[in-house]
């Protein structure tokens, strides 16, 4: 199990700044994946991988430390390479390592129960505090929705309208999700399945189902995932 460094990821880690190191040079680098014993960096596409002695520089709450590397595998882009190095987990910092463990605990419980879903009612807004209103956002227009259900992996909602922009397949929207206790809203960029015009007394509702584009956000998984306690 592995986890995307969001930069919500990243603060909560408390990761401020990483560099690569060689024995002549610096390369500025991007941590894009961490699991327990590996993970993977964003580097310029003229970084030669296999050079033997490397190692990453991290800032890590305002202290810095260097973690040696062992190259493992390379993927080749035209502008840059993804690649994977192992690191001893020993070397990083208690706190953050312990940290990555809870992350990583929290990634596979999201899988897990990923396509469970929760019927947003009155019961779940008192439990986790999910209102069942909720925002949704497209480029040039926001209109109010109401969830009918939920589950970490998407949702459906009925919105006010036809909502002619919005089409199942090629759609991509936004949800912005309201938490209360404590108060929180979550933004969370999403793809349309499917959608349903309905007619009733007189009045055109639309019913979407979406699913929430990977990685989602820590923070809202931890709020859904308190449902389940």
């Amino acid at each position: 199990m592995s986890r995307v460094l969001t930069p919500e990821v990243e603060k909560y880690l408390e990761l401020e700044s990483s560099l690569m190191q060689t024995e002549t040079k610096e390369y500025p680098v991007t941590l894009a994946v961490i699991d327990t014993t590996s993970l993977w960096l964003l580097m310029p596409d003229d970084f030669d991988a296999r050079i033997e002695t490397c190692s990453l520089r991290l800032r890590i709450a305002s202290k810095y430390i260097v973690l040696p590397l062992t190259f493992e595998r390379i993927i080749k882009k035209e502008t840059h390479s993804l690649i994977r190095y192992a690191y001893e987990p020993s070397r990083l910092p208690e706190k953050m390592y312990e940290k990555i463990i809870a992350l990583l605990s929290q990634t596979a419980s999201v899988q897990k129960r990923k396509n469970e879903r929760i019927e947003v009612s009155r019961e779940t807004e008192v439990k986790i505090g999910l209102q069942q209103t909720a925002s949704l956002i497209l480029p040039d227009e926001k209109h109010d929705c109401i969830i009918k259900d939920i589950s970490l992996g998407g949702c459906q909602f009925v919105c006010f309208g036809k909502m002619l922009t919005v089409a199942a397949g090629v759609s991509s929207i936004a949800l912005q999700l309201l938490f209360m206790k404590p108060d929180a809203d979550f933004i969370l960029p999403a793809k349309v399945i499917r959608k349903a015009v309905m007619e009733t007394q007189g009045t055109f509702l639309s019913g979407c189902a979406v699913q929430f584009l990977e990685p989602t956000n820590i923070y809202f998984e931890k709020r859904l995932l308190s449902y389940f306690d």
